[in-house]
């Protein structure tokens, strides 16, 4: 307080005791109409003194006092922000310990201290769609958008209480805002994949795979390409289902271009070319997609449209090529012999077969091959046990296949396994 005005707090003070002093008779004071008190000079004049003294100061410390309580009611708000962070805190341990019903009661509790608690309201909306009330989680979902439309995290929840309901045109609606907020970010842009993904989205999925390759870490990138030639693949079988075979055929040669490995796409191209005539280019892209991949399914594919063309020799030729490019497989000796039976040519096919050592015994196509064998030598005992051999195999089936991703045994040769959704990961194997 400056000296002067202290000075002059001391000279009032000293004028009211001087008055008060030579002034001790009591002095009647009308309050109001009808009441009134005597009060000595004394204690009115040293009321006045305090109360101009309490006015001063006021106004003299009036920021100051006024910062103080600002800070008291700061605390306050610290200590329940404070509060809301150790509920949710408390809310997701209990979660990630699949304990819905206290994981609900503590994020309510945090929202319940302030209402529009964006992460807290997120987890309430996720356990509502774990608890399969969807309507609730929507609704939750959506009260948060229009508290923070850039929120990423909600959005994506949002898309996939859509998903779970089957609105599936909100779940589009709402993940094409969420590529918009994900911007260039690639974890969110996997997200927002995958739940395409569910939804079959194809191409949309390979919209989004197609940039995060481009972000993707120099040590992801491989990884991230196969997905993409999985995904490129999905969405040129959807053309080819739908008739736009150019657009499938296009797309079929992309996949090829980014894995030269992916057998299902030399599998549908040739297909493609052998339904529009082109038989040639046909043989031609399966010669070369043996040579990469050494795939038995690409050389079957190859044999059959060679033996549909009337070309048995030269399908034999292809086969004693592959045979002698790969010497262990024996499945190359299996389909041979099949070959030299079609083909009329028995002490060959016989030969063959004589010369594998066993690991393809298990093959429905060995014992129909042996008991054909039989049949023209006339062994009947043998050709019957053959044919009930393979019989017992699935006689409609001429080769298993496993996924080397999940290990899934099935009888149908597919681009992609059910079980697992891997991409090009189905080989011919023994059951």
């Amino acid at each position: 307080m400056p000296i002067r005005l202290s000075a002059l707090l001391i000279v009032i003070s000293a004028i009211f005791l001087f008055l008060a002093f030579f002034n001790p008779e009591p002095v009647r004071i009308v309050l109001l109409p009808g009441f009134q008190v005597d009060m000595t000079l004394a204690v009115l004049l040293m009321g006045a003194f305090i109360a101009g003294v309490v006015s001063v100061f006021v106004l003299y410390f009036y920021d100051s006092i006024a910062s103080v309580l600002a800070s008291l009611k700061l605390s306050s708000g610290r200590r329940r922000e404070e509060k809301i962070k150790s509920l949710y805190t408390a809310g997701r341990e209990k979660l990630m310990m699949e304990n819905l019903k206290d994981a609900k009661r503590l994020f309510t509790r945090a929202v319940s201290l302030d209402n529009n608690n964006v992460p807290s309201l997120i987890e309430l909306g996720k356990i509502a769609r774990m608890q399969e009330n969807l309507p609730e989680a929507i609704k939750i979902h959506s009260k948060v958008m229009g508290l923070d439309e850039s929120n990423l995290e909600n959005t994506l929840e949002l898309a996939r209480d859509y998903t779970v309901s089957e609105q599936f045109a909100n779940a589009v609606t709402t993940l094409e805002r969420a590529r918009v907020i994900a911007g260039r970010s690639v974890p969110p842009l996997r997200e927002i994949r995958e739940i395409f993904m569910k939804l079959r989205n194809w191409e949309e999925a390979l919209k989004i795979q197609r940039t995060i390759v481009d972000l993707a870490p120099w040590d992801s990138v491989d990884a991230e390409k196969k997905l993409m030639a999985g995904l490129t693949y999905e969405t040129a079988d959807r053309k080819q289902s739908d008739g736009d075979a150019a657009a499938a055929k296009d797309l079929y040669r992309s996949v090829l271009r980014i894995d030269p490995s992916f057998v299902p796409a030399y599998l549908k191209l040739a297909e493609e070319d052998s339904i529009s005539g082109w038989e040639n280019d046909a043989i031609t892209l399966l010669e070369k997609g043996f040579k990469v991949t050494g795939s038995i399914v690409i050389l079957k594919f190859l044999e059959s449209l060679l033996h549909q063309r009337g070309e048995p020799e030269r399908a034999i030729a292809q086969l004693k090529w592959a045979k002698n490019v790969a010497p262990d497989n024996e499945a190359i000796g299996l389909l041979l012999a099949g070959a030299y039976l079609t083909s009329n040519d028995i002490e060959s096919a016989k030969k063959e077969i004589e010369s594998l050592n066993g690991s393809v015994f298990d093959y429905t196509l060995y014992h129909l091959i042996v008991g054909n064998i039989k049949l023209v030598e006339e062994n009947m005992e043998t050709a019957i046990d053959s044919f009930r051999e393979a019989y017992n195999r699935e006689a409609a089936c001429m080769f298993h296949f496993t996924c080397t991703s999940c290990g899934q045994l099935r009888k149908d040769y597919a681009g992609r396994c059910k079980n697992c959704n891997s991409w090009n990961t189905l080989q011919t194997a023994h059951y």
